[in-house]
This record gives structure tokens, C-alpha cells and sequence, in this order.
């Protein structure tokens, strides 16, 4: 149980985050879901829904957004951009915050943008979540209602899964390569998370299940790239159940945090959520188990997370492990939760150079104490393919 200082520490925080981000989101330039406007005003909207307050600062944050892609001040990516805002738009039409149809004339104007984005990503090779191909299927899935109205979208990344898969392992071709620098030298790693890798894949190819597109490819490779997934486990004596990534030349895998982005807990969640929609009860049974695991490691040594933010941070932790909870209610999971959020809580201070931004800001941290607040689970968390 929370104590009552802390609910306390809580209800004033959320108060003044929604007070600082009314103040200071016409600072941000990016329109996007995870690190721009659409998750200032995400916040906004759930937390005057929740407290019935009679603002507009989530509509002015909108409209904001509206005259930025007006000057055509904006990039098309989920992460920062056009796709990322069409996921707002078409997520407050879903949960009633709007009427329906209340963007259709704006939703249907991202659609271009966003088919345009995705037809550059597959050229490129871009199948990055936050900021490639992955996230824009993702914004077309969650606009489609059930009738398959976007096939054309989804067959050209369902056209390259084949190649996806037989080059996954290669160092020139990987499509789920991230460059970095190490030491000097350049190297080009696999990840297995939800935001660059493989885990991210595995969500999205579940939800077109769900949605009806592709359906027996769709079932045909999620069960190949979780097998790939559950074959790419560290050893037994790991830390980390999974990598954060590997070094696609020397095949040497770096252990991973408890991070959302690349460890265990993302990965735990990604396969959590496909053994929901595809009605997979031994994935089920698998996830709970790297939940578990991951639910145990406390020490800041341990989980290597450090600042209460949701990508890599406290109350991306807290979050994921209520949620499983929610699926399976098993202790560890609630104390986990609550540890984290307890952690989350007592190192978030508001101050002019406070990011804003649910990945890694304000709004994100905000979004899990206005649940914790509210005692439930909104569905905003799918913006982070958490549900």
C-alpha cells in the first residue's frame, strides 16, 4: 500500500505537471506521440477527463500542433511527428474524449503523409518503431476498424518480412541494425526491444492478426520471430534474461536494464501482448516468467535504470509490472510495481529544464500517476505498445 504522504507527494505532483505543461508546451517544436505535443496534450485530455476539469489546454495544445503542420513545420515519424499526432487524433475519437469524426478531415490529410513516410522507410530500410516503418503500420493498424480498409498499407510491410527474417543475422543487410560507436569504431548492433527491434515487430504483426490483415501470415511470423526472440536468451547466469543487443560482426551480447526501450521488461510486455491476441497461453506462461524474473531485480546494480522516466526509467518499470499484474496477480508483480513507482515518485522534481514528453518527460510520469490515482488502467498506454 501507498502511504498516505506519498498519495499526498502524488495528487500535488500531477497537479503541477499538468500546471507546468499548460505553461510550457508551446516550447516544444516536435508534434509527435512519444517525444513531442501529442503526449503533452495526451496528458492533458486524461488528466481533465479524470479530475472533470473544465479547460482547454489539451485542445490548445492541439491546435498548436495544427498550425504547426500548417507551416509545414514537422516530421512524419510516430516518434516526433505526423504519425505519432495522427495516433492522438484517432486514440481521443476511440476513447470518447471527442466526438467521432471530429478529425476526420485531419486524419485524412496525416493518412498521405504517413503512406508517403512508410513507402520512404521500406526503401530505406527504416523499420524502426520510433522513427521508421514500424510506426507508421502501427498509426494505419489503430486507424483501421476491422474491415482490412488499409491492405494496400499493410501488404508493403507484409511484402518484406521474408527478406526481414533471412537477413536478420547479417551484418551488411539487417534491416534491425542500429549503428553506434564504441571505443572509436563504428558497429552495427541488433536490438530485440519494442522501440528499434524485434520485440516492437512482434507487436505490430500481432495487432494486424487482430485487426484481420494477413491472417495466416500474420500468425506464420509472429511465431517466427518470437521463436528468434526466445532463442536469443543470455545464459542462465545472466543478470538480464535477454540482450539489449548483439554485435551482428563478433555476436558478443551486452545484458540489458529493465528498460522499456531494450530489456526484459519491454520484451516481457511485447510477448505478453501477443499471447493476448493470438490466445497463446504457452507465451503467456512465458512472459510471466521473464516478468518475474525481471520483478526481482531492485538494485539500481541490477535493473541499471536510473531517472523516473517511462523509456528507461522508474515509471516505465512500475508501469509494465502493474500491468502484468493486472494479467496474472501474483505478488512479485505488485510490489515490483509499487517499488518502482515509490522510486519513480520520490525523484521527480519540476524545474524549467524538466522534459516534457511521455518517453522520457513530464507527461509520461504524469500518465502512470493519474492511473495510479484514478485506481485503473487507461488504454494510453498503447502509444508505448504496452497494451
Amino acid at each position: 500500500m501507498l502511504s498516505a504522504q506519498l498519495i499526498k507527494d502524488l495528487d500535488q505532483k500531477l497537479h503541477d505537471i499538468y500546471i507546468h505543461l499548460g505553461n510550457h508546451y508551446t516550447q516544444y517544436n516536435r508534434i509527435g506521440a512519444l517525444n513531442g505535443l501529442a503526449g503533452i496534450a495526451l496528458f492533458q485530455f486524461y488528466y481533465e477527463e479524470s479530475l472533470d476539469l473544465s479547460s482547454d489546454n489539451g485542445i490548445n495544445t492541439i491546435n498548436f500542433c495544427i498550425e504547426k503542420i500548417n507551416k509545414g513545420q514537422f516530421s512524419p515519424s510516430y516518434c516526433n511527428g505526423m504519425a505519432g499526432f495522427g495516433w492522438l487524433l484517432n486514440h481521443l475519437e476511440e476513447n470518447g474524449f471527442v466526438e467521432k469524426g471530429e478529425f476526420a478531415s485531419v486524419l485524412s490529410v496525416i493518412d498521405i503523409h504517413v503512406e508517403n513516410h512508410l513507402q520512404q522507410c521500406i526503401l530505406h530500410g527504416n523499420y524502426d518503431f520510433f522513427h521508421g516503418a514500424l510506426g507508421a503500420v502501427f498509426y494505419f493498424l489503430k486507424r483501421s476498424e476491422n474491415n482490412r480498409d488499409y491492405e494496400n498499407v499493410m501488404s508493403l510491410l507484409f511484402s518484406k518480412l521474408p527478406d526481414l527474417y533471412t537477413t536478420i543475422n547479417d551484418y551488411d543487410l539487417c534491416k534491425f541494425a542500429v549503428s553506434e560507436t564504441v571505443e572509436g569504431k563504428s558497429k552495427k548492433m541488433l536490438h530485440l526491444g519494442p522501440a528499434h527491434g524485434i520485440a516492437g515487430l512482434i507487436t505490430i504483426l500481432s495487432l494486424a492478426y487482430d485487426k484481420g490483415y494477413f491472417r495466416q501470415q500474420s500468425l506464420e511470423w509472429v511465431n517466427t520471430f518470437v521463436r528468434f526472440l526466445l532463442e536469443s536468451e543470455m545464459p542462465p547466469d545472466s543478470v538480464s534474461q535477454f540482450p539489449m543487443w548483439t554485435d551482428l560482426e563478433t555476436k558478443e551480447k551486452a545484458f540489458s536494464s529493465l528498460s522499456w526501450c531494450s530489456g526484459d521488461t519491454g520484451i516481457g510486455a511485447a510477448l505478453l501482448n501477443a499471447s493476448k491476441l493470438l490466445v497463446h497461453s504457452t507465451w503467456k506462461d512465458q512472459s510471466v516468467g521473464i516478468l518475474k524474473k525481471a520483478s526481482g531485480r531492485r538494485e539500481i546494480q541490477q535493473s541499471m535504470i536510473k531517472g523516473y522516466g517511462i523509456c528507461h526509467g522508474y515509471f516505465g518499470a512500475s508501469r509494465i509490472f502493474s500491468r502484468a499484474y493486472a494479467v496474472n496477480p501474483s505478488q512479485e508483480f505488485k510490489e515490483a510495481s509499487h517499488y518502482w513507482l515509490k522510486k519513480g515518485i520520490n525523484s521527480l522534481s519540476i524545474t524549467e529544464e524538466s522534459p516534457l514528453s511521455i518517453l522520457n518527460g513530464l507527461a509520461g510520469a504524469g500518465l502512470v500517476m493519474l492511473d495510479v490515482q484514478q485506481k485503473k488502467h487507461s488504454s494510453w498506454d498503447e502509444c508505448l505498445l504496452i497494451s
